[in-house]
């Protein structure tokens, strides 16, 4: 039964395409959703992870850092480090545009103090190493050298980072603490956050003490909901999936039913017919799975926000694959399993 059920997919073989040019579709499309959920996570942990700190010491009342307007005073970084003898440094981080050929492009502005632990790790050129220079993520698409407007203030290009974006793919650009204080605080000696190097236990008056783990849930709060739509999307794709091998499948046993009169007349058993149906259904999912895994490579990489398909992804597309086969070969089940066998011999 299986082999007539291969020859059948090669006898309709227009149809079995459609259907796995379309279902592979559905499938890709999954992927790459299933990448832009996962992109929020790693964005935010990599953002979080720039600063190489073990706590951060944010405003009272604070829960987060990188989406709170709060200040407090810069000096605090003093006490901290005088309190746990590690390394700890003021940041400034903001929010602004910055006009590339001509188009306000929004940004994050973190503002870290020069030659500190706190500055994030360059792929190209170098780091900051005074006033008037800026570092800017690859996906801002900016040359070495070259000069941009940042708050108003024109700075030169010295360096570039990879994947430091957060905020559904905002990239971030790196300046000067002090020019970050006299941009956002008009020079006073404030800051939104302190950074320690080492575990505080005890927080100043008038703060609170962070780990990066709550910074980051604080970082993500704005992406749940996103989160959840994707989600409910995925859910409905897969669905539409299923409604394409079914229907395939169904229309296959539809034209087949004299077929399945004949292999009951002659001995087959349900079981057979069911596995036939079951080889039809799985052969094209695995087929539009594959097909799916390369359009999902050709299509993330186009897309405005970052799709970054984890490996647990490809594996659990696989068995949603196979999910599908099963349930969509039901419905040609069914009425294969009605065919009387009279029908053979052209009996009602």
């Amino acid at each position: 039964m299986i082999l007539v059920s291969l020859r059948d997919l090669q006898f309709r073989r227009r149809r079995f395409a459609v259907a796995i040019a379309g279902t592979a579709l559905v499938l890709g499309i999954t992927l790459v959703l299933s990448g832009m959920t996962k992109s929020f996570d790693n964005e935010a942990q990599r953002s979080v992870d720039s600063f190489g700190g073990a706590s951060w010491i944010a405003p009272a009342g604070a829960t987060g850092t990188f989406l709170s307007s709060a200040t407090l005073p810069a000096s605090i970084a003093d006490a901290v480090r005088a309190a746990t003898g590690a390394a700890a440094v003021p940041v400034a981080l903001q929010f602004g545009k910055i006009p590339i050929d001509g188009v306000p492009t929004q940004v994050n502005v973190h503002g870290v103090p020069v030659g500190s632990f706190a500055h994030p790790q360059v792929r190209d050129g170098r780091a900051l190493e005074r006033k008037g220079e800026v570092v800017v993520d690859r996906l801002l698409d900016l040359d070495l050298g070259q000069r941009i407007e940042v708050q108003g203030r024109e700075l030169t290009v010295v360096g570039r980072t990879s994947g430091l974006t957060y905020r559904a793919g905002i990239p971030t650009v790196t300046i000067a603490f002090e020019e970050a204080q006299e941009l956002g605080f008009g020079g006073a000696d404030l800051a939104t956050a302190i950074v320690s190097s080492a575990p505080v236990s005890t927080a100043p008056p008038g703060t609170v003490v962070l780990t990066p783990t709550q910074v980051r849930d604080d970082l993500l709060e704005p992406m749940k909901s996103p989160s959840q739509t994707i989600t409910i999307m995925q859910w409905l794709l897969w669905i539409v999936a299923t409604m394409i091998v079914g229907s395939v499948v169904y229309l296959s046993a539809l034209d087949r039913v004299r077929d399945f009169a004949v292999f009951k007349a002659m001995g087959a058993t349900d079981r057979s017919v069911l596995v036939g149906l079951l080889a039809q259904s799985l052969l094209l999912c695995a087929l539009a799975y594959l097909v799916g895994i390369a359009l999902s490579g050709v299509i993330a990489p186009r897309l405005t926000m970052q799709s970054e398909i984890p490996t647990y992804a490809y594996y659990g597309l696989a068995a949603v694959s196979v999910g599908v086969a099963v349930v969509s070969s039901v419905a040609g089940a069914r009425r294969a399993l009605k065919v009387d066998p009279a029908l053979a011999f052209g009996g009602a």
